[in-house]
């Protein structure tokens, strides 16, 4: 448990303002006279620091997005490309039973091709090298 103070450090609003209440209007006007311009300077800081941050975090997003897009072109090339690649060796494989050579049908055909082709596709690519990337990828986004 935190140890929070009991009291709110400095006069209360109460006080200031029965404070205030004995003295002639003038004292009040030539107070906040001499006040308006450090509150106008806070304002503006607090402006600027909301800009700053605004910006910051519109570049962020605009990150963000070239990244997805970038990250989309690149999953659906690898599924483009595993696809043609099984394809083709599915291909090579028929025109193998074809022409009578049973060995060179396996060796196209068989599970062998599933690690060519999952070279290409991101989805077997991320389970191969295992939640060890996924997680190192997460924790590079925050």
């Amino acid at each position: 448990m935190t140890d929070a103070p009991t009291a709110i450090p400095g006069p209360t609003g109460l006080e200031i303002a029965t404070q205030w209440a004995v003295l002639p209007p003038e004292h009040l006007k030539a107070a906040l006279l001499r006040l308006e311009p450090e509150l106008k300077r806070q304002h503006e800081a607090r402006m600027e620091a909301l800009r700053i941050s605004e910006a910051s975090h519109n570049r962020q997003l605009a990150l963000d997005e070239k990244e997805a897009q970038q990250d989309f072109l690149l999953r659906g090339g690898g599924l483009i490309a595993g696809f043609m690649l099984a394809a083709g060796m599915l291909a090579a494989a028929v025109v193998a039973v074809l022409r009578n050579e049973p060995w060179v049908a396996s060796a196209w055909g068989s599970t062998g091709m599933v690690g060519v082709v999952g070279a290409f596709v991101p989805r077997f690519r991320a389970a191969a090298m295992g939640k060890t990337a996924n997680a190192k990828h997460e924790a590079q986004k925050t």
